[in-house]
């Protein structure tokens, strides 16, 4: 569970609430540096703030229902990931109290990070097996943002920024700093 960089898919068995947990899947084959560790974290009420727990950067990957199209993704980064996580939970107790008494206990990490996954509120609880189509293509683009940031030394400039307004996430400041540095 080591590591400077912690992510954390939240999630489910169900519909499109396994997102975050599908994003861990792609990344633990994605060759990631030592210093990333993965985690899966099925209840956020009681595994989520044991699994940030002394880790300095954390980013959450979640399904979040909002108004954006699924599949889209967007971040939120410190306070702002509660507003995203307010009161839309497929998992109980919704992730913005969990953040709330983390904070209040002084259990966050430095840098906390939040990478949405745009679903239906209605597909997120579904008793099916697989993502919708819309979902796993945002998965698929998560874990490529998520291993590209991953590659970055931490700083300035090495975060997560929001999808561009056109519709899927643009990470384009970290994989144009990514290409200059590889040459790719």
């Amino acid at each position: 569970m080591g590591g400077a960089l912690r992510v954390v898919g939240i999630g489910s068995p169900h519909g499109d609430d396994q997102a975050g947990w599908r994003v861990i899947d792609v990344l633990e084959g994605a060759g990631l540096p030592s210093h990333v560790g993965l985690e899966r974290c099925p209840v956020p009420a009681t595994h989520l703030l044991g699994l940030m727990a002394g880790v300095p950067r954390v980013l959450l990957v979640d399904a979040v229902a909002g108004d954006r199209p699924p599949g889209t993704l967007a971040t939120w980064q410190g306070h702002h990931i509660r507003q995203a996580g307010a009161g839309v939970s497929c998992h109980g107790l919704d992730l913005a109290t969990v953040l709330a008494l983390g904070e209040s206990l002084g259990l966050l990490p430095g840098e906390l990070t939040l990478l949405g996954i745009g679903v239906e509120p209605a597909a997120c609880g579904a008793h099916r097996e697989t993502l919708s189509p819309a979902v796993a293509a945002g998965v698929a683009e998560a874990a490529r943002h998520i291993a590209a940031w991953c590659a970055l030394p931490p700083g300035p400039g090495a975060c997560l920024i929001p999808p561009g307004p056109g519709g899927r996430g643009a990470v384009a400041a970290e994989e144009s700093q990514l290409e200059e540095e590889t040459g790719a």
